[in-house]
């Protein structure tokens, strides 16, 4: 990507007191520090600032240290205009403190608000160059079957406690518990003059096979019915982007198993297992893992997931949850992919795309009959 530049306010005498918050050392002296950008884009920047100091002027030992800035500016992400400030107001709201027994999110030293953007100050939880964390974590592409079996874990666990009997958060700002249904819409309307095409047997630029443009143009008819059936599982606080690249599975502090998990700006109430089907489909469409292991993956995310519920008081069944799974990722997947697939000609993509939407479509019809 272009190379982001830090906003020109960024110096040594705001950095210090950052700095020092991070690493718990109050006379913390910064000698120097240097900055790239993590990602960049019209909705905000993200930068790692790294550098070394001294922990106090009287110590001459050198250290290591790093933060992140998140600049979010103001954006509307279609039918949910609290996107761009969500997360400082998870953070400020003391949300994220609420739910981090279960699943912590990186700390926060300093926010900021300047005119028309958010500034969050953010602990690093660090990227190696073998795609894991400087601790020892690991996330995107590395993750494998027993992290996502960790990582489902710990979100039951986070989840169980609203579907237990805490009260679920009622804060106007948290994204709507129709997310899907919006979701649907948009990906929907994209992929449906493509699917009528391939399913009477016209396939000039990639797309589906037939059978399943037909099949998905069957979901798409009945999907009125599916997201009422969504609306009757039960609700629960969800992440709403819990994917393999918004998370870091590694030991903790006490060398303990855990999760980390970032980006917080699409926060919501949704339905059991609905953050379930968003890191399945995820792992297999953007984050490489074999959509032929597609089957065993959300069959051990399901369970372990159903593990951490019931581990903090929930007492519903596997059932319920293996219903509201087959019931949303359907729902979350089956038009985003057809709309992938209707964009590429490569043909192991399509052959890809093809297995993950043949699990789908088997979960819609499990769910729908």
């Amino acid at each position: 990507m272009t190379d982001v530049a830090l906003p020109d306010r960024v110096n040594a005498k705001l950095l210090t007191p950052i700095v020092r918050t991070a690493t718990s050392l109050p006379e913390a002296v910064i000698f120097g520090w240097k900055s790239r950008a993590l990602q960049g884009g019209s909705v905000g920047d993200v930068h790692l600032i790294e550098g070394t100091a001294t922990p106090s002027p009287r110590d001459g030992r050198v250290m290591d240290w790093r933060v992140v800035l998140k600049v979010q500016r103001q954006w509307e992400r279609p039918g949910d205009p609290e996107s761009w400030r969500r997360e400082l107001l998870m953070y400020e709201s003391g949300l994220l403190d609420e739910v981090g027994h279960a699943l912590p999110a990186p700390k926060l030293p300093l926010a900021e608000t300047h005119d028309n953007e958010s500034w969050l100050w953010l602990e690093h939880v660090g990227r190696g160059t073998d795609g894991g964390g400087t601790d020892g974590s690991v996330t995107g592409e590395s993750m494998t079957i027993e992290q996502y079996r960790q990582a489902a874990a710990d979100l039951g666990r986070m989840q169980g406690a609203y579907l237990a009997g805490r009260d679920i958060p009622a804060y106007p700002w948290l994204s709507s518990r129709w997310w899907v249904s919006t979701s649907v819409g948009i990906w929907g309307m994209q992929a449906v003059h493509g699917l009528g095409r391939n399913g009477h047997g016209e396939r000039p630029h990639g797309g589906l096979p037939h059978d399943l443009s037909r099949a998905t143009m069957l979901l798409w008819g009945q999907r009125d019915r599916a997201l009422d059936a969504l609306g009757t599982f039960p609700l629960t606080l969800c992440h709403r982007d819990y994917n393999a690249g918004n998370l870091f599975v590694g030991p903790d502090a006490g060398g303990r198993p855990t999760t980390i998990a970032l980006d917080w700006d699409c926060a919501g109430i949704g339905t059991i297992a609905e953050d379930i089907g968003d890191m399945v489909g995820e792992a297999v469409v953007y984050f490489g893992y074999d959509p032929a292991e597609l089957g065993e993956l959300a069959r051990t995310a399901l369970g372990a997931y159903v593990d951490g519920l019931r581990e903090v008081g929930w007492t519903g069944s596997m059932g319920v949850a293996g219903r509201a799974f087959a019931t949303v990722a359907p729902l979350q997947w089956c038009f985003r992919v057809a709309c992938l697939a209707q964009r590429t000609d490569d043909p192991d993509l399509l052959d890809r795309y093809a297995v993950i939407q043949g699990f789908m479509l088997g979960l819609a019809k499990k769910a729908l009959g």
